[in-house]
């Protein structure tokens, strides 16, 4: 769905055919939240994957919101891009650093092999950490990440694949009916979304 026709149907299940209740500015800040719940929710799953499985394949929900870094460092860190959500991968020079959290929960040699034996590590706070000696020059990095989901307005559409559309506009629903104080329906409505929720 278009963001205008996710619009029109959140307008129909709040049943204002005939008088709008709702500013479009409402719908569609509760549009984005239901974005940002999707993907919040199928990003919580896929951490918990790549725990088990470091080499997990990133699900089809999130992948239009990978992205890539190219860049430099002569530093020891590096700044987090503006729209970082979760961080993919990290290549420095031709060398690829292993997530500090998942040196806690693979078995060393498992961490060795994905390090090709550098033991080096990289983590995330406010920015990204390199746990290396700071480079004497420039260093090449890759930094493969997701970016948090852009928010649903009259000229923009989701960003989240089409089979989640219907699912958000059931999310803002339930939103809307909660600032309405019918909590019960909202609560119905929210427990549909969580069941049209795919793991993808």
């Amino acid at each position: 769905m278009t963001a205008p026709g996710m619009l029109a149907e959140l307008r129909r299940n709040l049943d204002e055919s005939n008088e709008q209740f709702w500013l479009d500015s409402e719908c569609f800040a509760a549009l984005s939240d239901g974005q940002r719940e999707y993907a919040s929710t199928i990003l919580s799953q896929y951490k918990a994957k790549v725990l088990i499985n470091p080499s997990e394949s990133i699900p089809e929900v999130l992948r239009t919101l990978y992205k890539i870094l190219s860049s430099t460092t002569s530093t020891s860190y590096i700044a987090l891009p503006n729209d970082f959500l979760y961080d993919v991968s990290l290549l420095l020079g031709s060398q690829p650093l292993l997530k500090r959290e998942l040196s806690r929960t693979i078995p060393a040699e498992q961490a060795n092999s994905l390090l090709c034996a550098s033991g080096y590590y990289y983590s995330i706070d406010s920015q990204i950490n390199l746990e290396i000696t700071t480079p004497s020059s420039p260093v090449s990095f890759i930094f493969n990440y997701l970016q948090k989901p852009t928010d649903i307005t009259q000229d923009v559409n989701p960003i989240l694949p089409d089979f989640t559309h219907y699912p958000i506009v059931i999310y803002a629903y339930a939103e809307l009916l909660k600032k309405s104080q019918r909590l019960q329906e909202a609560l119905q409505q929210y427990q549909i979304f969580l069941q049209l929720i795919k793991y993808l």
